[in-house]
């Protein structure tokens, strides 16, 4: 039975932070897929916020929507500037749709489910930094 000690151990130790990012990174058990469906399913939302709120500063006319003249221009301004160059409080709205990304990524691999299955992973995997043949904990 794994305990939350060894949880704190494992995740406080650079071998298994090491061991998690590379398992983030290529996947754990084809589990991959399961959070690019998620993420997907995020964008989408996010996308569909923005629609929402392009449609509703837009106004109809003659079957068209027409962006107003100030739209156009504060987003032809925004599309044209580089992240790092943003006004502070436009930054700061990309960044809090960046946090959802990071919520989900976290929720998904940080759940206790997937720590206790990493432990017993890291368990048997051994490491690089410690002397020949001497198991992870």
């Amino acid at each position: 039975m794994v305990d939350a000690i060894q949880i704190q151990r494992l995740y406080e130790s650079r071998t298994f932070t090491f061991i998690l990012c590379n398992e983030i990174i290529w996947g754990l058990k084809g589990e991959r897929m399961d959070i690019r469906e998620k993420i997907a399913d995020l964008q989408h939302d996010q996308w569909v916020g923005w629609m929402k709120y392009l449609f509703s500063k837009c106004y109809f006319k003659d079957g068209c929507y027409v962006i107003p003249q100030w739209a156009q221009a504060r987003w032809s301004r925004q599309m044209e500037t580089p992240y790092n160059e943003l006004p502070l409080d436009e930054r700061d709205s990309d960044r809090k749709e960046a946090d959802k990304v990071l919520a989900l990524i976290e929720q998904y691999y940080m759940s206790p489910e997937m720590v206790k299955g990493l432990i017993f992973e890291v368990q048997a995997k051994k490491c690089a930094n410690c002397p020949k043949n001497k198991e992870v904990m």
